[in-house]
């Protein structure tokens, strides 16, 4: 390994260096599996960046453009490279590849919070990983009166795609119809008399399978959703979930979930346009679909 004074270059991560990326991850306890992060880096050419020391790579940083607004993801550096800078030119390099007039979201831990700060980011929610072991949902959870909940079928994704961006605030219908390519036991439809009224999209993880995003027309609906999906998941099973919503906290809480580690939700305003990514301030027909948990912080 080379040492951390070695001169480290920064270039475009593309999808030759997947197995490398992996291995980073992997050694910090991320996430991601093979598939993940090949996905981000096709989803904006030209926006995946990385750092490498000699044959080593030792840090990444991926940018993602939904149309409307950006978002930051796979963003690591090697802890034997850490304090020369790295993550805040990787991150510029991301930053300057998207479009410029949009605002830009992130999901932080506390650790780079304080570097997003000093690049124009501010926060605009919270949020708690919870992990469970061994979910605790021997019994059904009963949503209201008429609701049915079956997998995700390609024609289900208009509806979908069409609500998500009322609740995300963008179109995600390409990572949304990936996660169901590559993860079909883990999303799932729920409709009362046949109109959409919830949805979850998860992923076989490398550590954990992660339930989400969830977005639901009342709680009872997003509870079904999860029991549908983590009921035949790979434990351990993992929710990204919003902090706003205690009484849905306690509900993971209370089913065999514990909290893992804090997250935090921020956006680089644009000079013009939205400032807020997926944070529950929405009105009209879009505020009945309510957010309960996120993608994850590779894909928001």
């Amino acid at each position: 390994m080379p040492p951390p004074s070695s001169p480290v270059e920064i270039r475009g991560l593309d999808a030759g260096l997947v197995p490398a990326a992996l291995r980073l991850s992997a050694n910090a306890g991320w996430n991601q599996r093979d598939e993940d992060w090949r996905m981000a880096i096709e989803m904006t050419p030209g926006a995946s960046f990385c750092a490498t020391a000699g044959d080593l790579l030792v840090g990444t940083c991926i940018g993602i453009s939904y149309g409307e607004l950006s978002w930051i993801a796979m963003m690591l550096v090697d802890s034997a490279f850490q304090r020369r800078g790295l993550g805040a030119a990787l991150l510029l390099r991301a930053i300057e590849a998207l479009p410029g007039d949009r605002p830009v979201g992130l999901d932080a831990t506390a650790v780079g919070r304080l570097l997003y700060e000093q690049h124009g980011f501010g926060v605009t929610c919270q949020l708690t990983r919870w992990i469970a072991e061994r979910p605790l949902l021997s019994e059904a959870t009963e949503p209201l009166s008429g609701t049915t909940i079956q997998s995700v079928t390609l024609p289900d994704l208009d509806d979908i795609a069409a609500a998500d961006r009322d609740v995300f605030g963008a179109d995600r219908r390409r990572v949304l119809e990936w996660a169901a390519s590559v993860g079909p036991r883990c999303c799932a439809i729920a409709r009362i008399d046949g109109v959409l009224a919830g949805y979850v999209f998860g992923r076989t993880g490398r550590v954990f399978t992660h339930v989400g995003t969830i977005a639901a027309r009342s709680q009872p609906i997003a509870e079904a959703l999860v029991h549908h999906v983590a009921r035949t998941a790979a434990a351990p099973v993992g929710v990204d979930a919003f902090d706003a919503l205690p009484q849905w906290t306690d509900w993971l809480k209370t089913h065999g979930f514990e909290p893992q580690r804090p997250l935090v939700r921020m956006v680089r305003k644009a000079s013009q346009g939205r400032s807020s990514i997926g944070t529950q301030k929405r009105d009209g027909a879009a505020a009945e679909m309510r957010h309960y948990s996120i993608f994850g912080p590779e894909f928001a």
